[in-house]
């Protein structure tokens, strides 16, 4: 990246956050601003994903939860057929054991953040479900029993058959 391309600002933020952004920071061996960078990218990817929700990621419509789980997933899978390469002893590199360690955090972080967003969605998909059938049976419920009527009992569904059956209906 050119000094052109690049902005700076100021950050505030608590001492807390800025330690718990170092100590992951040192984890993956990279510097802060790696770190800050790396976290604002994972919440800005293309899932079209709006900031709220548990995860801060949640799909801004829920039909694109599936498009998104399986972008995840094939994300996934990549990291981690990534990570089982990067592993293997007989890999030459030329980067330094600390170089490898952070890069091998870096994916297994990544990992972990896909598996959060994937059983995020998973769950928003289930949700969205239950919520449509409440709202459907509801709407069922209000067409057949308008006003408030009370459904007729058991009883009253047998009876009516068995007079309907046996034409023994009885007239008021």
């Amino acid at each position: 990246m050119t000094d052109e391309s690049r902005a700076t600002f100021t950050l505030r933020a608590s001492r807390e956050l800025l330690d718990r952004l170092k100590q992951a920071a040192d984890e993956h061996s990279h510097s802060m601003n790696a770190e800050i960078i790396q976290r604002l990218e994972w919440t800005l990817d293309d899932y079209r994903f709006q900031l709220h929700g548990p995860l801060g990621l949640e799909p801004a419509d829920p039909s694109d939860a599936y498009d998104a789980i399986n972008r995840v997933e094939s994300e996934l899978q990549q990291m981690k057929d990534d990570l089982q390469e990067f592993n293997k002893p007989n890999v030459k590199t030329d980067i330094s054991p600390r170089e490898k360690a952070g890069i091998a955090g870096w994916i297994k972080a990544r990992i972990t953040h896909l598996e959060k967003k994937r059983d995020f969605l998973k769950k928003n998909i289930v949700e969205e479900r239950i919520k449509a059938l409440i709202e459907q049976s509801n709407a069922e419920w209000e067409r057949k029993y308008p006003d408030g009527q009370e459904p007729p009992t058991p009883y009253d569904i047998a009876v009516a058959e068995y007079d309907r059956i046996h034409g023994t209906k009885k007239k008021p």
